[in-house]
């Protein structure tokens, strides 16, 4: 996905109405005891402190700080129950996926880079070793720090 289209998904994801409050805790229900999730008036609180799974989940998924305590009502965007997991798609672009055989819950966040192609990783080579090529020749110089 390039810059143009995560804009444009992003700019979608902004304009999309969020569920009602009512949907959200309908489809979320069967999952709260077995998360130990709890349903406010506003969001959706995640149990404190997470595990260290948990978090390295959050990590991973570039959200760490911004889902760590809770998800607000507002913030969803759509909410789909297929029996075996519940799809939670955020106006960030992230998707909580809430999983019946498992005890975490897992993040994806749609918007990512993903894997640099092969001519970005080329570049960024280029560029680095023309800078420390640069600083090694201007900045080490003792004769360019006298001047």
């Amino acid at each position: 996905m390039n810059a143009l289209e995560r804009k444009w998904v992003w700019n979608r994801l902004q304009s999309q109405p969020s569920p009602t409050k009512f949907e959200v805790c309908s489809k979320l229900q069967p999952l709260v005891t077995q998360f130990g999730l709890t349903l406010t008036e506003n969001k959706i609180c995640f149990p404190q402190p997470l595990c260290y799974q948990q978090r390295a989940i959050y990590v991973c998924a570039c959200c760490e700080k911004l889902y760590e305590k809770s998800i607000r009502f507002s913030d969803i965007v759509y909410i789909n129950n297929n029996g075996q997991k519940i799809c939670v798609v955020l106006r960030t672009g992230h998707v909580f996926y809430f999983f019946n055989d498992c005890q975490y819950w897992y993040i994806y966040n749609a918007l990512g880079y993903g894997n640099p192609h092969l001519i970005t990783v080329w570049w960024w080579k280029f560029t680095g070793g023309f800078l420390l090529w640069w600083r090694k020749l201007f900045h080490n110089n003792p004769s360019s720090q006298n001047t």
